[in-house]
């Protein structure tokens, strides 16, 4: 993290801006990704930030970062409130909890973090769960997948194309949910944020009908299965139902 307002001083990182926000997702809290120590908020180091040059004014600030640390980390505030807000034109509204920071504040508690299989168990629930915060370009997550297997020294025994795979059926086109984000992502008119991370719970319903009434959430299965069915939607036929039905 090689920026002019951060401060290493015994491998922690000190702000030594005149002020900065931090925008935590409100989600967070409520997946217990992100909770308040005392002084200080634990969370994945995954979050917008944007420093000031003077607190007063508003306008006067800099660029959006993205701190990009699949790490549970833990940093300290002078205060905070809650806000909805949109952080760039290519994103949605979203709740979160906004972090001040002055300086001297503590950014990030410590650069020596323990390699803990937790952490990397952490980011692929919040992959599989489809709760992947939108600070994430698409292009984002199979870096900080592999960055949180790398830094966390976890053998899962698969190669990157594995993870991808997986990537790329858990991210939608938001315009329609159907798509696969990889089939458009290359389009002009795409946003690299367009896409949602959808719960691996939620794939078999978006397949086929078939797949949706051999899984769970009998309710949920009905409801999509007889929405395909009336309009008449493409189905992907897997090898199990080929086998039933032939």
């Amino acid at each position: 993290m090689k920026y002019n307002f951060l401060n290493n001083v015994d491998n922690s990182i000190f702000f030594n801006g005149e002020f900065m926000e931090i925008y935590i997702p409100k989600e967070y809290f409520k997946w217990e990704i992100a909770e308040f120590q005392g002084e200080y908020l634990s969370t994945i180091g995954i979050f917008d930030f944007i420093t000031y040059l003077n607190p007063k004014e508003s306008k006067n600030k800099g660029d959006l970062h993205i701190l990009k640390l699949p790490m549970t980390i833990k940093f300290g505030f002078s205060s905070f409130h809650d806000a909805s807000l949109s952080l760039s034109s290519s994103r949605d509204k979203e709740d979160y909890t906004v972090f001040e920071l002055k300086k001297g504040d503590l950014f990030v508690d410590n650069l020596f973090k323990e390699q803990s299989a937790e952490n990397t168990k952490k980011f692929i629930s919040l992959l599989h769960g489809g709760k992947l915060p939108s600070v994430l370009k698409y292009s984002d997550i199979i870096n900080l997948y592999l960055d949180s297997v790398s830094l966390n020294h976890v053998k899962l025994n698969n190669v990157s194309v594995i993870y991808e795979m997986c990537i790329a059926e858990l991210c939608r086109y938001k315009g329609h949910i159907d798509i696969p984000f990889r089939m458009v992502a290359d389009k002009s008119n795409i946003s690299p944020y367009d896409y949602e991370n959808i719960n691996i719970k939620k794939l078999p319903s978006i397949n086929s009908t078939f797949n949706a009434m051999t899984f769970e959430d009998v309710n949920q299965s009905i409801i999509s299965s007889i929405k395909k069915t009336k309009n008449n939607e493409q189905e992907n036929i897997s090898p199990v139902e080929k086998i039933i039905k032939y």
